[in-house]
């Protein structure tokens, strides 16, 4: 081929692809077009009316069987209490756990009176839902946990 025929050729070619390209950008989809949805704008699906809640068990602290303290149900409780406990009340439950001493308030001494003689009620309350538990304690802890953990500090801090 001719050079003289080529770069007529190319050139043509490069203005075709060049128009191309800026007929796209200029005429293809703009944002202003498609609608924009902020999270909180968002329609949610609502449940259906007659929807029961599932997979939460309710307990009712007066009904609970706290287990008798042997050598089997102290060891359990123990490890529940380590699980879930001691890093706010520490080993020897006197609230003076490495993440406790960061909350307002601090964690309770489990020795004192005021935990000791509460009543089964009283200390689920306290343990599970009470100040600086707050609602996490009470999602936190499994259900069949919990006895064993009143138990536990019913028995150890005594």
């Amino acid at each position: 081929m001719n050079k003289k025929i080529l770069i007529p050729v190319a050139g043509t070619l490069a203005l075709l692809v060049g128009g191309l390209i800026v007929s796209l950008l200029l005429s293809g989809p703009r944002m202003e077009h498609h609608p924009s949805l902020e999270a909180y704008e968002a329609e949610l699906n609502q449940p259906p009316e007659d929807a029961v809640a599932f997979g939460r068990e309710e307990i009712s602290p007066a009904k609970m069987e706290i287990p008798e303290p042997t050598e089997k149900t102290m060891s359990r409780g123990k490890t529940y209490y380590n699980y879930y406990c001691v890093f706010c009340h520490g080993e020897q439950g006197e609230g003076h756990g490495p993440v406790g001493q960061s909350y307002v308030p601090k964690p309770a001494n489990l020795h004192a009176d005021s935990i000791l003689q509460k009543d089964k009620e009283a200390l689920y309350r306290a343990i599970f839902q009470g100040p600086g538990h707050e609602p996490v304690m009470d999602r936190i802890v499994k259900p069949s946990h919990r006895k064993y953990i009143m138990m536990y500090i019913r028995n150890e801090f005594r």
